[in-house]
């Protein structure tokens, strides 16, 4: 499924340099299975799903200082939530439920003070409401890999990962996909 490449470094292989000829043609094939496919461009998924491009400005945005106020969550230096303090190491076995550590209005006005508090971070506390849904995901991901490890934490996030989320609703065509397989292999049998 992959041109030839041969005679050409490395490096020119990954930064697709003198394929200019090649990334340009568009010729159509079909696969076993008679689903068209075009030449030159590699693989087309069947189904895209582009990451927001919010996601990446959040990210720049909110990293820091949710690591920051996340890291004194669960030192437990952040009056009135007790509840996050932390004693002993992640359990790294630990499979997370729906209901631990929910971020909660309460613990999104305790960011905002600490933002207040620490100019240093320079973010910008009007802006917390508007992106508090992220901020939230944020802030749990970052006390459930301090208690748990990142292998668990990386379920908070999923939840918000519209493409992990539309893989997950996909998986009810695998069953389809299997069986159009099944009567290709069959009939190329025959």
């Amino acid at each position: 499924i992959q041109r030839d490449y041969s005679g050409r470094s490395f490096y020119d292989y990954y930064l697709k340099r003198g394929d200019k000829e090649a990334v340009q043609k568009n010729e159509e094939k079909l696969t076993d299975a008679g689903r068209k496919v075009f030449g030159g461009g590699g693989i087309d998924p069947d189904v895209t799903v582009k990451i927001p491009n919010t996601e990446f400005e959040l990210f720049r945005t909110w990293v820091e200082p949710v690591f920051q106020f996340s890291r004194d969550l669960v030192a437990g230096r952040i009056p009135g939530l007790a509840e996050f303090k932390l004693n002993g190491p992640a359990n790294h076995e630990h499979h997370l439920a729906a209901n631990e550590y929910q971020i909660t209005d309460k613990v999104l006005a305790a960011f905002k003070s600490y933002l207040r508090e620490h100019k240093e971070l320079k973010a910008d506390e009007s802006r917390v409401d508007k992106d508090a849904e992220w901020i939230k995901r944020r802030i749990r991901y970052e006390v459930v890999t301090a208690a748990y490890g990142l292998e668990v934490a990386r379920q908070v996030l999923n939840e918000g990962d519209v493409q992990f989320q539309r893989g997950l609703a996909e998986m009810r065509n695998a069953k389809a996909l299997v069986e159009d397989y099944r009567r290709m292999r069959a009939g190329s049998r025959q």
